[in-house]
């Protein structure tokens, strides 16, 4: 199965979605952090459930960083 989270930094304004993926233990690590009030919230999660929120900041207007 090809997955399509990857690991780096999905920027919209100035808040950030950061994505570590490893796939040889098929997790992932998301760090959410929202300029507006300084929140900052980790998630450790699966990598199919990864994808669904890649997919999701991507359609909410968030951009690769680089």
């Amino acid at each position: 199965m090809k997955y399509k989270a990857k690991s780096n930094i999905l920027k919209k304004g100035g808040d950030s979605i950061s994505f570590s993926v490893n796939r040889r233990k098929k997790v992932a690590h998301i760090g959410y952090y929202y300029e507006y009030d300084k929140h900052k919230e980790d998630v450790i999660c699966s990598l199919p459930d990864a994808d669904d929120r890649y997919e999701s900041a991507i359609k909410a207007g968030y951009k690769v960083a680089f």
